[in-house]
């Protein structure tokens, strides 16, 4: 056999073996040997192997990166929560900083202005909103036993003022009025309790009215008060209404009609 028919041979050979190996997965270049020919694959397979070898070195280096970024985002995480957490802890310590200018008011002054108006008014006991309701019941009791004694300590000075000021402006047949005013006042305080609504009287020349007075209460409260803004504490100005029970007042008031004397 020639050289040259030998070298075909071999390289026949190289080729099936080449496919075979590949079409199951195997190693593209494998090793032949052929006796008396050189050895053509050692060259592919050390290329082979270099590829492998970097391809594991860049999956490794892959790996790393990945872990080395998980664990910057959470030190990142951390370092977030802990400065939102100390940024809460300042805030509480500067609320308890926060000096507050606080005012109670009421509209008692419009109130009895409004009811004024003119009259001659006498005023009983102001009472807050607990109180009102043993007022309410002292009323009751009264009425009930025909006595205004029960309720005298809500009335006393207010019954006072105003027998004396009418006295002065009734005469003749009016003056009997008098006689029963304590009674005719609870018993109109009895039904303004129940109705919510003043009781008017009129008699000789004189216009009278009964009824209880209510006064709404409230504080205003004022201050720079610090807020969360972004990353900081900021302090801001502000004001605030805030509501307090009304109080209640009875009273009796009466005008002269004109033309009476």
């Amino acid at each position: 056999m020639t050289r040259f028919s030998l070298l075909s041979c071999s390289l026949f050979i190289l080729a099936i073996g080449i496919g075979q190996d590949h079409a199951f997965g195997g190693n593209p270049f494998p090793k032949i040997t052929i006796k008396g020919a050189p050895d053509i694959t050692r060259p592919l397979r050390r290329a082979g192997r270099d590829i492998q070898r970097e391809a594991n070195n860049a999956q490794r280096q892959a790996n790393d990166f990945r872990r080395n970024a998980q664990r910057e985002i959470k030190n990142a995480e951390r370092q977030i929560y802990d400065a939102r957490q100390n940024l809460f802890r300042e805030l509480e310590n500067a609320k308890r900083r926060v000096k507050e200018l606080v005012r109670v008011e009421n509209n008692r002054g419009q109130v009895q202005a409004s009811l004024r108006n003119g009259s001659y008014i006498a005023w009983g006991k102001e009472i807050d909103h607990v109180e009102y309701q043993n007022f309410a019941v002292a009323v009751t009791a009264s009425v009930a036993v025909g006595n205004p004694g029960p309720v005298q300590l809500y009335l006393k000075y207010m019954l006072i003022q105003m027998k004396q000021e009418l006295a002065r402006n009734l005469r003749g047949e009016a003056r009997q009025f008098l006689r029963d005013f304590e009674m005719t006042i609870v018993r109109a305080l009895r039904q303004i309790v129940t109705t919510q609504r003043p009781v008017s009287f009129r008699f000789g020349g004189i216009d009278l009215q009964v009824g209880i007075a209510s006064y709404n209460h409230w504080k205003n409260v004022s201050g720079h008060y610090p807020e969360i803004y972004g990353n900081r504490i900021k302090w801001t100005y502000a004001e605030r209404r805030i509501p307090l029970p009304n109080t209640h007042q009875p009273y009796v008031r009466f005008r002269v009609r004109f033309g009476y004397q």
